[in-house]
């Protein structure tokens, strides 16, 4: 792969990835929680390994298949319990705002993971993006710093998930350029994550609703 087409890649990656809050908030509203992630994925999964259709299973490290699945399954289950869990659409962005810290944490813990060695300037473009994600989210809303701390105290658990769900993806993404070699094996990764899905919906007790498809076209 190209660097221009890894990088095409990766900027239409960011363009989906910003819809991702809209549509999990509205799925989990229509179907319940663990119901409606578990859905997405396992929607996902069958449309990859459809695409895909075989994946040489044998040829991927094992050190990207545990460390690697391991991390894109809790991503899974933390983003989506953590939007999900939220009491109303402002702690849904406030949640989502805190997912939104991967991309800085993709860089920093390459530092760890990757041994990557990185010009001074990346603190302060860090410190600068979380500025510009913040005031993208509280630009024309009711978020405010003041009413996130208050928010973060009254109902700390979606918001444990969203940070949880931010470090896992950039773990994630870190350990995959580290041990992946080029495999693809994100089919396979999105059936696992699809698997502890499900696994997370028996073991909540929730029980499955098919609602109309209505609320789907509601953003949240």
């Amino acid at each position: 792969m190209t660097t221009f087409k890894g990088n095409l890649y990766g900027i239409s990656a960011l363009v989906m990835w910003s819809t991702m809050t809209a549509l999990m908030r509205s799925v989990t509203e229509a179907f319940g929680v663990a119901t409606g992630a578990a859905l997405i994925y396992t929607i996902a999964a069958a449309a990859l390994h459809a695409k895909e259709r075989r994946i040489n299973v044998r040829g991927i490290p094992r050190a990207y298949i545990l460390g690697g699945g391991f991390f894109f399954a809790l991503n899974a289950i933390t983003y989506s319990m953590g939007i999900g869990m939220a009491v109303d659409h402002r702690q849904t962005l406030e949640v989502g705002m805190l997912n939104y810290l991967w991309p800085c944490l993709i860089v920093v813990l390459s530092i760890w993971i990757n041994n990557q060695k990185l010009r001074w300037m990346v603190w302060p473009g860090t410190v600068l993006s979380l500025a510009g994600i913040f005031q993208c989210l509280t630009s024309g809303s009711e978020v405010t710093l003041g009413g996130f701390w208050t928010n973060i105290l009254a109902t700390p658990w979606p918001y444990a998930f969203g940070l949880t769900a931010a470090f896992s993806w950039g773990l994630y993404c870190n350990l995959s350029a580290r041990y992946a070699k080029g495999h693809n094996s994100v089919p396979l990764l999105f059936l696992a994550a699809a698997v502890a899905l499900w696994v997370n919906f028996f073991a909540s007790g929730e029980t499955l609703r098919f609602p109309g498809l209505w609320p789907l076209c509601e953003l949240a």
